[in-house]
């Protein structure tokens, strides 16, 4: 009886969390964005050289993180080269395969470089800019985009800005504090300019707790307004805590002469967000519970990425971020808010197109039509929450099938999400036995 109580208390959270919100505002687009320390992309620096480090062997893993992510934001850290090297990314990794939809922001710099690729069918660039810091910190870049639907539409314009960071590295308490002063002219250039709407600041920002100066300067800035928020509200001692293993970012691998080692102990890679997209207060707003470690399944503590099996990501996906970078991406989603007079839930009734076995002892196998092309994600929660599985599908036409190993989840009630990027969702029951 408790399993079955709690099982219905969590649907009808499912429910309420994202029904009811619609009464005010619709989701009528999504914006996904993803950031990723590419680890010295087009550079031939230190142990990292063209058989260890090459940009065509780089791009093919890409392709199929970025296939499964879709972003419409991209933004990235350690471009190490050139501009050339930028425009090599965007031709090899992300306008590939007939698309022509990504564009890039200007590439400045010559070290340690961060850039912006972004979806010019959802977003343009309205202006950037550079914090520009000594040579012993990193530039800050500030990107100012738009959405562009809005125009077509008639509508206010829709700004967001997208500060990209990869701060200070290292332990020492010197590395702290250029930190710090790094992230405090962050906050300061945000109070001149009076940036106090849709903000994002992304980036690997090298900060091992959540105590350190250079964070409280984001988090806990003088001015309320300014304050900065982690979707996912973890604070503590990331580093080398157990506790934190399913947002730890740092370090992919074990061993090898190009990359960091030491395995997942460290949460470098953030996205934080204004007051504005929690709030929804100015036509954006953070979809909850979006907020991604991609290739994370809290099951690598201390560990390389590829050792062992990996339940929540498939194998493909898991060696391409493995061969990419040191690090993983970090991903989430904003959803584009429009008024209307009144609002419809958004939770689906499609159990005619959806098909699967139930209970399940090994497989669970799907079937899935969902009545019109549509990329879906596909995911089986436990009854507190916790994601166990996590696939990406593209459904085209007729039916979808796809098979999901429970054989290792242990027995009891669980829950099967599928949703879409329109913000539809469906959830279901699933007994494991």
């Amino acid at each position: 009886m408790r399993l079955k109580f709690y099982s219905s208390l969590f649907i009808g959270l499912l429910i309420v969390l994202q029904a009811v919100q619609p009464c005010k505002a619709q989701a009528v687009d999504t914006l996904r964005v993803m950031q990723y320390n590419l680890l010295h992309y087009g550079k031939q620096i230190y142990d990292c050289n063209d058989s260890n480090n090459s940009r065509d062997d780089k791009n093919t893993s890409l392709r199929i993180i970025l296939k499964y992510a879709q972003p419409d934001i991209f933004a990235v850290n350690e471009m190490d080269g050139e501009d050339a090297d930028a425009q090599y990314l965007l031709d090899h990794a992300l306008n590939v395969n007939g698309k022509r939809k990504y564009r890039r922001a200007a590439f400045e710099g010559d070290y340690l470089v961060n850039t912006l690729f972004y979806n010019s069918e959802k977003l343009a660039l309205k202006s950037q800019d550079r914090i520009v810091n000594g040579s012993d910190q990193h530039d800050i870049n500030v990107y100012h985009l738009y959405y562009k639907k809005n125009l077509k539409q008639g509508k206010d314009t829709t700004f967001l800005t997208c500060f990209v960071v990869d701060l200070k590295a290292g332990e020492e308490r010197s590395s702290e504090r250029l930190r710090a002063r790094e992230t405090q002219r962050l906050m300061d250039y945000r109070e001149e300019n009076d940036l106090t709407g849709n903000v994002l600041v992304m980036g690997d920002f090298n900060v091992y707790d959540s105590e350190e100066e250079a964070f409280q300067n984001f988090v806990e800035p003088m001015d309320e307004e300014l304050k900065l928020y982690d979707p996912i509200n973890t604070p503590g001692s990331w580093h080398d805590t157990e506790e934190f293993a399913q947002y730890h970012t740092q370090s992919t691998h074990m061993g090898g002469d190009c990359a960091a080692w030491g395995g997942l102990d460290d949460r470098f890679d953030f996205i934080l967000m204004s007051k504005s997209l929690g709030k929804g207060s100015s036509k954006l707003k953070y979809q909850p519970g979006s907020y991604e470690v991609l290739g994370q399944d809290g099951e690598h503590f201390d560990k390389e990425l590829i050792d062992g099996g990996n339940e929540t990501y498939d194998s493909e996906l898991t060696q391409a971020l493995y061969k990419v970078s040191d690090h993983l991406p970090v991903f989430m989603k904003i959803q584009v808010l429009e008024k209307v007079s009144s609002g419809k839930s958004q939770l689906l009734s499609r159990e005619q197109n959806v098909r699967f076995n139930n209970p399940v002892h090994e497989k669970l196998n799907l079937k899935i039509d969902w009545g019109q092309q549509a990329s879906l994600q596909v995911e089986v929660l436990s009854i507190i929450g916790k994601v166990v599985f996590r696939k990406k599908v593209e459904v085209q036409s007729g039916v979808q099938a796809l098979s999901i190993p429970f054989s290792s989840f242990e027995k009891g009630m669980y829950l099967l999400k599928i949703s879409d990027d329109s913000n539809h969702f469906l959830v279901k029951k699933v007994l494991k036995y």
